[in-house]
């Protein structure tokens, strides 16, 4: 980037919406990138970011890639009608898919490109997120659309996950995670409260109307619809933000826009800031046409993506689909810890609000001794056969059997054992699921 002039390689090409390739030759296809920033700020937060982590413990979720391999699926293109900015040109959907080899039906997470940037070039959080368990789509439209149009689109690509042969088999789509970077994550929040299936955001230095994009027809604000499903559905949300953004970020229109939004609609909010990153420091490849407008931060490229996909890792495994029931207040415990590690590879700040508010499947604590419910809970032994009631009918007995109990039951048995309690499982793909239905509804104590 300190190079006088920046040329596009067809390589690079493939990687840019073809509207930024009009705007790249419209400026003469070269152009000057200016110097990195410095001062004492800045050589401060590159030397720190230059020591690395040193002989301190890496974080929990920092490994490159989780325990599962994955897959890329075959692409599909899906012709979706004209487009609506030049109706004789045919408007194409596009879904890259990376999913766990297990071939089994996974919480879904929909990625969405920021704008002009081709979904492509957050490939590697795709898989990151896909070897922790999850089935990640990557996604892109032949045409720049409006901010409504494209939420419509995406919605049709979450109905793809559903319902299309092709994909079902992989998606668990009642376990429904939307993340994006800039543009994409304002599109995530808006459709975040339109769509009830949403049951968490990640958002990477999000980007809001400003004056240099106001609101208009087809482009809201996101922050009202943000608050929103914060407030209807305590709606837990990841912020990642980039302290360097203001060259291309407004001030009026940043990621602390979207920290008050949430934390308005008492969303369970994780905040993370990176002291030493820009607005495009994410992407898997620097883009020579947009690092005319935007200068890199000293926390090298590759450090930026470890923290936030850490981040987003950790956040999805604790707070969105956890593998282990844990009480919010362990969450909040355990995600200070994964800062306090993450702070060690570059500097950052972090803060956590409403935890509080963060619906968990753990088990209810147990009643204080000499209380009905204690004396009750001490005459009954562990299991699930049924019990007399004070009427003389035999009802299903609580369950008082722990966590690790009911994993070491057969599939079967927690079916039958919730069928009793009288709670749906048709839902629950997975052992696990069917374990936490169990200690959501059917526990008395753990």
């Amino acid at each position: 980037l300190n190079s006088p002039t920046c040329l596009l390689t067809p390589a690079m090409r493939a990687t840019i919406h073809p509207r930024a390739h009009a705007a790249w030759h419209r400026a003469g296809g070269n152009g000057a990138a200016g110097p990195l920033p410095s001062g004492p700020k800045y050589r401060a937060v590159a030397a720190a970011a230059q020591a690395g982590p040193g002989s301190a413990s890496a974080p929990r979720f920092a490994q490159q890639q989780g325990p599962q391999p994955v897959t890329t699926l075959p692409v599909l293109k899906v012709a979706v009608g004209p487009s609506p900015n030049d109706p004789t040109m045919p408007l194409e959907l596009q879904l890259e898919v990376l999913t766990p080899q297990s071939g089994r039906a996974c919480p879904v997470v929909i990625f969405t490109p920021g704008f002009l940037l081709n979904s492509s070039l957050y490939r590697s959080y795709a898989r990151r997120l896909a070897s922790w368990g999850y089935t990640v789509l990557l996604w892109d439209l032949s045409d720049v659309l409006d901010d409504t149009l494209s939420c419509a689109y995406m919605k049709q690509a979450i109905d793809m996950c559903a319902k299309d042969p092709r994909l079902r088999q992989y998606c668990n789509c009642s376990k429904l995670l939307l993340m994006g970077h800039s543009r994409g994550a304002k599109l995530s929040c808006l459709l975040a409260e339109q769509e009830p299936r949403v049951q968490g955001l990640c958002l990477i230095d999000p980007v809001d109307n400003s004056s240099f994009g106001p609101s208009g027809v087809g482009y809201p604000s996101s922050l009202p619809a943000l608050q929103a499903a914060a407030s209807k559905r305590q709606l837990p949300v990841l912020i990642v933000g980039a302290a360097l953004n203001t060259d291309v970020v407004p001030p009026e229109a940043n990621w602390r826009r979207f920290v008050a939004a949430a934390a308005a609609g008492r969303a369970p909010t994780w905040e993370v800031v990176l002291n030493g990153c820009s607005h495009l420091q994410f992407l898997d490849k620097q883009q020579p046409l947009f690092a005319l407008f935007s200068n890199n931060g000293p926390t090298p490229d590759d450090v930026v993506r470890q923290i936030t996909q850490t981040c987003m890792v950790a956040f999805a495994q604790l707070a969105l689909c956890p593998s282990t029931p844990y009480t919010s207040t362990q969450v909040q415990t355990m995600l200070e810890e994964e800062s306090a590690a993450l702070n060690r590879l570059a500097p950052l700040d972090c803060s956590l609000q409403n935890m509080n508010q963060l619906q968990t499947a753990a088990p209810p604590p147990p009643p204080p001794p000499g209380s009905a419910a204690a004396g009750a809970s001490s005459s009954e032994s562990a299991g699930y056969s049924s019990a007399t009631g004070s009427s003389g009918r035999q009802g299903p007995k609580p369950v008082q059997a722990s966590y690790g109990q009911l994993m070491g039951m057969r599939v079967r048995e927690l079916k039958r054992l919730l069928q009793e309690h009288g709670v749906d499982s048709s839902d629950c793909f997975e052992k696990e699921e069917l374990v936490r239905r169990v200690l959501q509804r059917c526990v008395l104590s753990a």
